[in-house]
């Protein structure tokens, strides 16, 4: 067990990227955040500017750019000015190296209220700028707040950072910016604070921090699983305000992933005081129920620390406190003088003890804290439970009920089983409803589409009339012995490798996937006993289910269902590398949806129909748009056979692969998507009429892309 500390954190820091912005708008303004944090006594800084992350981008921007200069200026070894300079710069990395810097946002949604969201650093920039652009901001509006309508409500964003790992923070709860002085009392207020998406609340006045938890306590309508936080953090618009106001988090150690689960229990790990083990117990027994159990070495302590188990998490939650003889005479549990040890075996009574005698698993987590002469206090969080819990199966509910555990009555139990049932059902309800509303933006951006479709086609040709040899492949027969070993190297590796002499496909594949691993190169598996046919074509595969990949070699083909694929050449006055780029496109999945209401291009009817761009190669200006989709093309493809030349060692490290890939593949097709609309001459109005209708079919969008487009 690692020792857990109390780091100070500010999560609300603006940069010169938002226009209100009160000091210089210098690198060395960027840098100064970074350097006044550290001196401030800060650990973690979230940077938070008005509907933009550019102020991020900038920052890291600045901080690859000081890595190059140190390595270069250190390489001039005989000039001093250089040294003073690498010193200089040293001294700001150590800064960086302090810091857990986080990526966020100020979002502002639809009707005024400022919430701030808070990425995983590890998260693509370019999936973050997507977001923005999704809720309604662009370069236009990046930097800017009020008088920019978003795309959301504070209900829309709350379902959309479900996308993203992030948390999201009610930047100013007691303002005219925020949910509690914002929203009127009633469901709305109360379903916007209850949301789970909701992680916290930011807040200046105590004594409104008071009448928030007053509120948050008066009704069940506001009842959650997890509580929420309450933070103090700057809101700085210049270098001097930083830090001015921070919380507390109680973190094992600086990363992301701590930082996150210190919002699973607020009440123990977020504080806007110094905490002490005092004030946390303080904070422990005012949260809502609380239980305090001297120890659980007796058969009595025991079976009554199951009973209070089972009763917090049947009802509402809460916590146990063993080691307390009530909430205000602390006795401590004996214990070694190691931590550790004592962690350990509390951790082997909980195995053992507990989740055996429980059926069903109990959502919780505990807490140690170190009192003085070797004694120890042990916090335990119970969560609400969906299901009702009893002891070794006993048919005896506990609920807790005004501060005791009790038992329930048949009449009660049923009550109880009919709200748990109908929160089910209201739930359900709401999901149906948000399909509804996608389904009905969809239908609105179909009429929008109409136009943008004959003026495309007006200028496009039958993707037929190009096509050299188009063959049609059927999957070749194997020997059962054969089939098994295929099997079993695509269970080790769907993706196959960039090598091999078959494509073999489990089921149908779509032409996108949410989170497609692959996108362009064949996915290869290797057969000793069938050859690959070397050859100097340029090819595109059609697999079942319209999925379309480019190779040079003519390679073998099996598929369980027996279902036939489909291999072309086209003229060699067709760049097929762009041709493969267009069939791949955003631009042109939308354009099947709406011509033929699938993105199925295998389907013959379907593919006998398509239109491509008339090309002009002899225009400079559309030959070096064409160039550069292809340049962007050739990057994924060497990505890709990076990828597949891989050989993971255990599953999370492929799927850490996978991630990486993905990260990195989605910025060049972001770019082809974007060359393409420029090579189509769409306006600004127009993509987002695409992307719109795209996401509203569930088709993934690599990014949501705002478009310099050309006077003419």
């Amino acid at each position: 067990m690692k020792e857990i500390k109390n780091y100070k954190a500010d999560l609300h820091i603006h940069t010169p990227a938002s226009k209100c912005y009160k000091g210089n708008k210098t690198e060395d303004e960027y840098l100064q955040i970074i350097t006044s944090a550290t001196k401030k006594g800060l650990d973690v800084i979230a940077i938070t500017d008005h509907n933009s992350i550019e102020g991020y981008k900038t920052l890291i921007k600045y901080k690859e750019k000081i890595l190059n200069d140190i390595d270069t200026l250190t390489k001039l070894t005989d000039s001093n000015e250089a040294l003073a300079q690498v010193a200089k710069y040293k001294s700001i990395m150590d800064s960086f190296n302090k810091l857990l810097i986080l990526p966020g946002v100020e979002f502002e949604v639809n009707n005024g209220i400022h919430l701030l969201v808070l990425f995983n650093p590890k998260t693509n920039l370019v999936d973050i700028e997507t977001f923005l652009r999704d809720g309604g901001y662009d370069e236009e509006s990046f930097g800017h707040e009020d008088g920019i309508l978003s795309n959301w409500s504070i209900f829309d964003l709350y379902k959309e950072t479900c996308r993203y790992d992030c948390i999201v923070l009610d930047a100013h709860t007691d303002s005219n910016k925020g949910i509690f002085n914002t929203l009127s009392s009633g469901n709305t207020r109360a379903y916007a604070f209850s949301n789970a998406a909701l992680r916290g609340v930011c807040y200046k006045n105590e004594k409104q921090r008071g009448n928030i938890q007053k509120l948050l306590n008066s009704d069940a309508k506001y009842s959650r699983h997890i509580p929420l936080a309450f933070l103090k953090s700057s809101d700085a618009h210049c270098i001097g305000d930083i830090g001015i106001e921070f919380t507390y988090l109680r973190l094992m150690d600086l990363t992301w992933e701590s930082f996150k689960n210190a919002f699973e229990n607020p009440t123990e790990s977020v504080s806007t005081t110094s905490p002490t083990i005092l004030d946390t117990i303080k904070r422990i027994t005012n949260a809502g129920p609380c239980f305090c159990i001297t120890d659980y070495n007796t058969e009595t302590n025991k079976r009554l620390f199951l009973e209070v188990i089972c009763g917090l998490a049947n009802s509402g939650g809460g916590f146990i406190l063993l080691g307390m003889e009530n909430t205000d005479v602390i006795s401590g549990i004996c214990g070694d003088k190691n931590i550790n040890l004592f962690y350990e075996n509390f951790n082997l009574f909980w195995e053992r003890e507990v989740l055996f005698h429980i059926f069903r698993l109990v959502y919780a987590s505990y807490n140690v804290y170190l009192l003085k002469e070797n004694k120890y206090i042990v916090s335990v969080r119970i969560n609400r439970h969906d299901d009702l819990l009893d002891i070794d199966k006993e048919g005896i509910i506990y609920y807790e009920e005004k501060g005791s555990i009790i038992k329930l009555d048949a009449i009660k139990i049923q009550n109880i089983l009919s709200q748990k049932s109908s929160n089910k059902c209201y739930e359900q309800i709401n999901n149906e409803l948000s399909i509804i509303k996608k389904s009905t933006a969809a239908i609105e951006t179909y009429f929008k589409s109409l136009p943008i479709i004959n003026t495309y086609e007006e200028h496009a040709t039958y993707l037929r009339s190009i096509i050299t040899s188009y063959e049609h492949l059927e999957p070749v027969k194997l020997t059962l012995l054969l089939e098994h070993q295929l099997e079993q190297r695509y269970k080790a590796n769907p993706n196959g490798a960039n090598r091999g002499n078959i494509l073999y496909l489990e089921k149908m594949q779509k032409p996108r996937l949410q989170e497609a691993y692959l996108r362009i190169s064949l996915p290869e598996f290797r057969l000793n006993n069938l050859p690959t046919t070397k050859t100097d074509k340029e090819y595109l595969y059609l697999i079942p289910g319209g999925a379309l990949y480019y190779s040079k070699k003519n390679i073998h083909y099996i598929s369980p269902n027996k279902i036939p694929a489909y291999r072309f050449c086209v003229k060699k006055e067709y760049p097929i590398k762009f041709l493969c780029a267009f069939l791949k496109s955003s631009y042109f999945l939308w354009f099947l949806k709406n011509k033929f209401n699938t993105i199925d291009l295998c389907n013959t009817s379907v593919f006998n129909s398509i239109t491509i761009p008339k090309l002009h190669l002899k225009n400079l200006q559309e030959k070096s748009i064409i160039d550069d989709i292809e340049m962007a093309f050739d990057q994924i493809l060497d990505l890709e056979q990076k990828f597949l030349a891989l050989k993971p060692s255990t599953n999370s490290d492929y799927l850490s692969q996978i991630n990486s890939h993905n990260d990195e593949t989605k910025k060049y097709f972001a770019e082809i998507d974007r060359h393409i609309y420029k090579l189509l001459k769409l306006q600004k109005d127009e993509i987002q009429i695409i992307e719109e209708n795209l996401r509203a079919n569930y088709i993934y969008v690599a990014s949501s892309i705002g478009v310099e487009l050309d006077d003419e």
